[in-house]
Parts: structure tokens; C-alpha cells; sequence
């Protein structure tokens, strides 16, 4: 690892991070560190994407004495966030189609929460598209009507009873 100057125009410190293979310089990475505000912000963008710190990071904290000791005792407060926490239980639920509802895990929640009555409503619609599509013509087409159908008359009678709370979370 090597300081790649004293300080940059916007204030940040860069910091090459490199590992050596065979004597060569390999997977190079470029770490912006602000000593000020104590952020640090690492191309690979791993924290950026997935809210993990990366290695890269890591090894720069270390360097700048942010755990302390040489052990990775702490972390900074900013860089744990609140979905690897025990609090993420008590906000609104993201599932994997990125909707957002009340968690199932909500105190006011009697029922299901929202949530969980998308992924099962998901599920069980998604076995019945994969069954239909591998059914003849005349079976796909007589269900695809009955589908229609149904989907018209539920849409109707659930729109009568979706409040205005509610309808921030249809799409």
C-alpha cells in the first residue's frame, strides 16, 4: 500500500491498495479517505453496492489507526448499517422484486404483513403461469380466461378496500 499524495483539491487523501503476486503488482484499488469526516470511499464500490466494507478499506483503516490496536475491535458507527442490525426488523421490508411493505415482523401487525402476502401471492401465481405455459393451446387459453376473470373481479373488490396508507406500496 502506498500514500498516493499529501491531500487532493476536495480535501480526500488517496490510498493505493495493491497485492503482490510473484513480485507483481495485482488487483490494484484506489482508496479516497476524508480525515475529517472519517469516510472512506473505495473503487471496487463494494460498500457503495452491497453495504459491506471491502478489504481494500479495511486495510486502509487499519493503517489509520481507526480500530484502535491493530485488531479489529470496532467499526465506525457510519459504516454499520441499520439492515445488519437488530433494528432492521422494525422498518418496512424490501423484498427481492424491490417492493417495499410494513416488515412481517411489525408490532401493529396482526396479520401477515404486506410483505409476506406479496412473496406468497407471488409464488403461488408464478406456479400457476409455469403450469399453464406448459399446458396444450385450448387448456392455456380456457384458464388464461377463467385467469382474466378472476384478476378483474379481485382487482375491483380490492380496490374498494386498499386505504390511502396502503396505496403507497402499489406499484
Amino acid at each position: 500500500m502506498e500514500k498516493l499524495s499529501d491531500t487532493r483539491d476536495d480535501g480526500m487523501i488517496g490510498y493505493l491498495i495493491y497485492m503482490m503476486e510473484d513480485g507483481e503488482r495485482s488487483d490494484e484499488r484506489v482508496v479516497l479517505v476524508d480525515i475529517s469526516t472519517t469516510t472512506l470511499v473505495c473503487e471496487c464500490r463494494m460498500f457503495k453496492t452491497l453495504g459491506v466494507l471491502c478489504r481494500h478499506m479495511i486495510k486502509v483503516m487499519r493503517l489509520l489507526g481507526y480500530f484502535g490496536e491493530e485488531s479489529m475491535r470496532s467499526i465506525l458507527d457510519h459504516y454499520i448499517l441499520k439492515r445488519w442490525t437488530l433494528e432492521a426488523r422494525k422498518r418496512e421490508a424490501v423484498d427481492v422484486d424491490g417492493f417495499v411493505g410494513p416488515s412481517a415482523a411489525s408490532e401493529n401487525d396482526a396479520g401477515k404483513g404486506i410483505a409476506m402476502r406479496y412473496r406468497e401471492t407471488t409464488a403461488m401465481l408464478n406456479q400457476l403461469a409455469t403450469n399453464m405455459s406448459m399446458a396444450d393451446e385450448k387448456d392455456y387459453n380456457k384458464w388464461m380466461g377463467v385467469l382474466k376473470k378472476l384478476c378483474n373481479e379481485a382487482n375491483k373488490a380490492l380496490s374498494k378496500t386498499i386505504t390511502s396508507e396502503d396505496s403507497k406500496y402499489i406499484h
